[in-house]
């Protein structure tokens, strides 16, 4: 290699070593989603009914459904209260009642908006249906639950 090559492959080296460097320094954007809390509250009344709520992010329901329907980046009331059925299907798929080892059926009421300290959430109101079963009696001894979102 004559010398004037080694030079030339020597500035080449360290051209793409300082850009390399300088590239580092450089901010670069995420596209990754940072999933937030879900909140699942469950109680039990006197008469031995199951009813709840889960408070579920809309930044988690629009990345995994798509609630902001002309996608300028706000999601509306109206967004929301459209896709109410989607988002009732899409929670219902990820949750599983169980009390006393017998399966519960839950049906999601009129939803609605909550503020949290990380973003505004979907509040779900949940009731079960068909818990005659293991309500009956004594009442209630074990209660399972299971989630996915």
């Amino acid at each position: 290699m004559t010398p004037l090559r080694r030079h030339r492959a020597r500035w080449r080296v360290w051209l793409f070593g300082i850009l390399g460097s300088a590239w580092l320094w450089l901010p670069h954007a995420a596209d990754a989603h940072k999933p937030s809390d879900s909140y699942l509250s469950i109680t039990q009344s006197d008469s031995g009914a199951l009813s709840g709520r889960w408070d579920i992010a809309l930044r988690d329901l629009d990345f995994a459904i798509g609630l902001d329907a002309d996608g300028d980046g706000a999601i509306t009331w109206g967004e929301v209260r459209a896709k109410h059925a989607d988002i009732a299907a899409y929670a219902l798929a990820r949750l599983a009642l169980r009390g006393d080892d017998q399966p519960c059926s839950v049906q999601v009421g009129a939803q609605m908006l909550d503020d949290h300290t990380d973003g505004t959430y979907s509040v779900l109101p949940l009731t079960t249906v068909g818990t005659e079963n293991f309500i009956a009696g004594p009442g209630l001894s074990q209660l399972g639950f299971c989630w996915e979102l």
